[in-house]
């Protein structure tokens, strides 16, 4: 129940939220632009058709969303995010064969395995990255994800930490949409 509520629909493949170690503290890194349509699917239970006659994901709409599932503020989104302050919204190109590099890794499935209840709605799942397709259904990783669950169903994902050095197994997270730095 929990893996398919927390995990399933963000899996490996197009955003690094499973696949990298980060927490409230520290949150650059994540791929805000890629993240966007699986956060979008867990929360509508239908996949993000960009329509192409746009500028891009209009920021209200974005930030909305990714703060629903994020500890973040819209200020850190604009910035941590491609945004274009120009049109005020946040680019978004469908994952395909020139921004995206198919690895085994990507193919894994996440699988809550252990819930851990560390309290004020704070739980921690470990999670294992099993792959069926390259290593004989072995675990790639595990990670320890911290979801916040609130009284009315919704959660917000608070942090993640790959366990056992497990960073040495994940391919370098190639970003969809470059950083214009």
């Amino acid at each position: 129940e929990v893996s398919k509520r927390c995990v399933y629909l963000l899996g490996y493949q197009g955003n690094n939220l499973l696949c990298s170690d980060w927490d409230r503290s520290d949150m650059e890194g994540l791929d805000y632009n890629g993240l966007y349509e699986y956060l979008y699917r867990m929360k509508y239970g239908e996949r993000y058709e960009f329509s192409g006659n746009s500028s891009g994901i209009p920021a209200e709409e974005f930030e909305n969303l990714i703060m629903e599932f994020l500890p973040i503020t819209a200020e850190q989104i604009k910035k941590w995010a491609v945004f274009d302050s120009e049109h005020q919204t946040y680019d978004w190109e469908r994952l395909g064969c020139l921004n995206y590099s198919p690895t085994y890794f990507g193919t894994s499935l996440p699988e809550v395995v252990e819930i851990r209840d560390i309290g004020e709605g704070n739980n921690v799942l470990v999670v294992d990255a099993v792959c069926d397709t390259f290593i004989c259904n072995d675990t790639v990783i595990t990670s320890e994800l911290t979801v916040k669950f609130n009284d009315d169903k919704s959660f917000k994902y608070m942090g993640n930490k790959i366990l056992n050095n497990g960073t040495k197994e994940v391919p370098k997270y190639q970003y969809r949409i470059k950083r214009k730095n």
